[in-house]
């Protein structure tokens, strides 16, 4: 997550949408006037808070205050209201069909041997589906789609470049970071059943629909 009291941002890092890359890629806006222009990013750092913003930690601390997935609710709690009325919203988005597949390889393939089928992705969907629904709370901060800014995964570069547009920031370009890629996947709907594609369906149909996502 970052805040930029220089630029009156937030940026809320959903989960499997590249919210790091987008997040490293925006975090320089949260630093003074002389570091944003030389800043490098890095895929791990630790928390930064100063009169100029706040970049949340990319390592695993139990006890980091500021951290990448910290809930909208939290931020608001620890930012105050005023700043998090005023400030734009910004928050990443994929489509769920894909996020889905994200998490089923990113889980399941973790020190054992993984073998992918259309069938065990299924059993993996319907068992962890709370945990895909988390994912709501970040895309939906007070009930519903209230950001200012949704960056979809896939158009990243696109709508990183309109936001820094509309909220006159400078453009530096820069390149775009390209981290957790998992490039040995074929396409999300590949993995997919009738059962599975219908679970989607039930329990993301608001997001597809305001996204006009599809399978």
């Amino acid at each position: 997550m970052l805040v930029s009291h220089r630029h009156k941002f937030i940026f809320i890092k959903a989960k499997k949408v590249s919210g790091t890359s987008t997040e490293a890629y925006l975090e320089r806006y949260c630093l003074s006037e002389e570091e944003e222009v030389t800043h490098v990013h890095t895929h791990g750092r630790d928390q930064y808070e100063s009169e100029y913003g706040i970049i949340g930690s990319r390592l695993k601390k139990q006890n980091d205050k500021w951290h990448g997935h910290k809930s909208p609710s939290d931020i608001r709690k620890d930012l105050g209201k005023d700043k998090w009325n005023s400030y734009k919203k910004i928050c990443s988005i994929r489509n769920p069909f894909d996020i889905a597949v994200s998490l089923y390889f990113k889980t399941q393939r973790s020190g054992q041997e993984f073998n992918p089928s259309k069938e065990d992705f299924y059993r993996f969907l319907n068992n962890n589906m709370q945990t895909f629904l988390a994912n709501k709370i970040f895309w939906k901060p007070d009930g519903s789609f209230s950001c200012d800014y949704y960056i979809r995964q896939e158009h990243l570069e696109e709508d990183i470049l309109k936001v820094i547009n509309e909220l006159g920031l400078h453009d530096y370009n820069q390149e775009m970071p390209q981290y957790k890629v998992t490039k040995d996947r074929k396409h999300y709907a590949e993995y997919y059943n009738e059962r599975s594609k219908a679970l989607i369906e039930k329990n993301f149909q608001d997001v597809l629909t305001y996204f006009n996502y599809s399978f």
